[in-house]
């Protein structure tokens, strides 16, 4: 049972025993219960006070808790999910890829010329530009199905929960042409695509040929704008 839900259960319960306590304090001292429609109107109120204050107090423990995970596994500047819980969510997925037989894929996005385009138009340009990359990455992806990261630097990925290279194609072609229309051509996309195979042994096979497919696509593309 997850921490936060053992919390909140043996807050509830002594929220529960708060309220009751009116009832039986009384019943000790003078053996029954509330007769008259005054006495009876008291220990509802004090009851529902303190069902109140305890259910505000539990709501109050379920916020703090989801804003505190949710900064532990958010990338501050980009907000979609950091490199920590991109981890996790891979062994997850890989593991349950392989059990059910269902096949999902993995995106590897990198900004290419970055670099240059951070030295000559500043640090706060380029940050300006993973925001936009993160903003179109949460607009286009599907929530819960699909996981947008930010993995270092200018580099992103989309972990695509029991989808296949198809849809993933897809996406990349959604994501590029955003992309492109949002930064106005300044800058372009080169997105890997590998979709799990039977022969990767862990999730670290499945990164290695997500990144080999970028940088092959990468290599390709260098090539096109060599030959035009």
């Amino acid at each position: 049972m997850p921490r936060i839900i053992r919390i909140l259960s043996l807050t509830a319960l002594i929220i529960v025993i708060l309220a009751v306590v009116p009832w039986v304090s009384d019943y000790a001292e003078q053996g029954r219960w509330p007769s008259r429609p005054i006495e009876f109107f008291n220990e509802v109120t004090a009851s529902a006070i303190t069902i109140l204050l305890g259910s505000l107090v539990v709501f109050l423990i379920y916020e703090h808790h989801r804003d505190i995970e949710s900064l532990l596994v958010t990338d501050h500047l980009t907000n979609v999910y950091n490199t920590r819980f991109f981890s996790d969510k891979l062994r997850w997925v890989f593991v349950a890829s392989r059990r059910t037989k269902i096949r999902s894929t993995l995106l590897f996005i990198d900004l290419d010329g970055f670099k240059h385009y951070n030295d000559t138009f500043g640090h706060v340009a380029g940050n300006k530009l993973l925001e936009t990359m993160g903003d179109i990455l949460l607009r286009t992806t599907r929530k819960f199905v699909d996981w947008p990261f930010r993995i270092g630097g200018d580099e992103f990925a989309v972990l695509m929960e029991f989808s296949d290279r198809k849809s993933a194609e897809a996406l990349s072609q959604r994501l590029k042409s955003r992309f492109k229309k949002e930064t106005h051509g300044k800058i372009s996309l080169t997105i890997g695509i590998s979709e799990i195979k039977d022969f990767m042994k862990d999730e670290k096979q499945w990164i290695e040929e997500a990144d080999a497919e970028m940088y092959k696509m990468k290599n390709r593309n260098r090539a096109a704008h060599l030959q035009a």
